[in-house]
C-alpha cells in the first residue's frame, strides 16, 4: 500500500508541476522515454497497486461479520466500488496514454558525442538540447518544416566550432552546443 502511495504522489507531481529552470523556462524531464510516459507508467502501477490491496485486505476483516444478510450486502457494495474505481482507472490510463501518444521523441548524436532530441508529431516539431541531468531544454529556434523528414528519422547532427547543426531533410536548423 504504501509502494501505492508513493507511485500515485509521483505521478502527480509529474502530472501537475512541470520541470522550471531558473528563469522559469519549461524543462523536459526525459530518461529513456518522457515525462508522459513516466506518468502513466506510475499512475498504472500505482493504480494496479491499490486494486490489489483492496482485493487482498478487504475480505477477511469482512468475512468475520456474523449477521450474514449485513455481510453479503457489505461484499456487493465494496464489490460495485471495487468495480467503479477500477472503470474509472482505465479512463484514466486510456486518456493518459492518448496524451503520451501524441509526442515521438528522437535522439540525435553529433560525431563528438553531443546530442539533442527532437520531439515530432503531425502538426509540429520541438528542438530539445540538453540542460542538466535528465532534464532537456526547449529551443526557441525557428521549427522544422520539413515534418515528414523529422517523424521519418531522417536527421542527423553534426558540430562545428560555431555549435550544432540539425539537418531534417532539406532544413538545418543551428543550435548552441551542449553545456560540458
Amino acid at each position: 500500500m504504501i509502494l501505492a502511495v508513493l507511485c500515485l504522489a509521483a505521478y502527480a507531481v509529474l502530472a501537475a508541476h512541470p520541470f522550471k529552470g531558473p528563469q522559469g523556462e519549461p524543462l523536459l524531464f526525459y530518461v529513456l522515454v518522457d515525462e508522459d510516459w513516466w506518468s502513466l507508467f506510475l499512475f498504472g502501477l500505482g493504480g494496479l497497486l491499490v486494486f490489489v490491496a483492496g482485493v487482498c485486505l478487504v475480505p477477511p476483516p469482512v468475512n468475520k461479520i456474523a449477521v450474514i444478510w449485513v455481510r453479503r450486502g457489505l461484499k456487493i457494495l465494496l464489490g460495485l466500488l471495487l468495480a467503479g474505481a477500477t472503470m474509472c482507472w482505465l479512463v484514466g490510463i486510456f486518456l493518459l496514454s492518448l496524451l503520451a501518444s501524441v509526442w515521438t521523441y528522437s535522439a540525435y548524436t553529433a560525431p563528438d558525442g553531443q546530442h539533442v532530441l527532437v520531439a515530432t508529431q503531425t502538426y509540429g516539431s520541438d528542438i530539445f538540447t540538453p540542460y542538466q541531468g535528465p532534464f532537456y531544454e526547449r529551443q526557441r529556434q525557428p521549427e522544422i518544416t520539413d515534418l515528414g523528414a523529422a517523424i521519418e528519422g531522417d536527421c542527423a547532427l553534426s558540430s562545428d566550432s560555431s555549435g550544432l547543426a540539425l539537418r531534417c531533410g532539406a532544413d538545418t536548423v543551428r543550435l548552441p552546443s551542449n553545456p560540458s
